[in-house]
């Protein structure tokens, strides 16, 4: 198995979480659940978007969308959003969740700690993809809150806003993972 350099999947990383918080793409539908909407726009977007790459062995996989391969912690299962592997390689793992509500902080405390769990369980890198409904996510909040996390693990947060039918970046959306 020919494995990436830690400068080829840093730049793979980097280039993922650019792809995600900047390229135009569909919101999701009013009741539709994040793995169904990771399946049926960002897993899609994501594999033309890495096949445009042209890295042997790199493919896209995602829960609804030739479901990963869990990881297993404390006993129990976990299933990322979207997953990209290389020739059996864990190499990244996106978590989605919608942002909205009266419960914000617990849907972001809930992707940052799943981020986490696919990093101690394998993948060499993770990113959550938190999509604002409500956009109260402040920029200097997500500022703060990339660099703090570029610091400790190599997750990254992406965060869109929804406008419409569309998703929209967040001014302040730094991929975070310069290092």
């Amino acid at each position: 198995m020919t494995t990436l350099t830690p400068r080829q999947l840093d730049r793979l990383f980097e280039l993922v979480t650019n792809f995600l918080r900047d390229s135009p793409l569909g919101a999701p539908f009013a009741g539709e659940r994040e793995p169904l909407y990771a399946a049926r726009v960002l897993q899609p977007a994501l594999a033309n978007f890495v096949r445009s790459l042209d890295v042997h062995g790199l493919l896209v996989a995602g829960e609804g969308a030739g479901p990963p391969r869990p990881v297993y912690h404390l006993g129990l299962q976990f299933f990322p959003d979207i997953t990209v592997h290389r020739q059996g390689a864990r190499l990244i793992a996106i978590e989605v969740k919608y942002c909205r509500g009266f419960d914000r902080q617990d849907q972001v405390a809930k992707a940052m700690g799943q981020a986490l769990i696919y990093r101690l369980c394998g993948y060499q890198r993770s990113g959550v993809l938190v999509i604002d409904f409500e956009s109260k996510v402040r920029d200097a909040d997500l500022f703060q809150a990339n660099a703090r996390q570029a610091e400790i693990a190599e997750i990254s947060i992406i965060v869109r806003r929804k406008s419409g039918r569309l998703l929209t970046p967040h001014p302040n959306s730094d991929s975070g993972n310069a290092r």
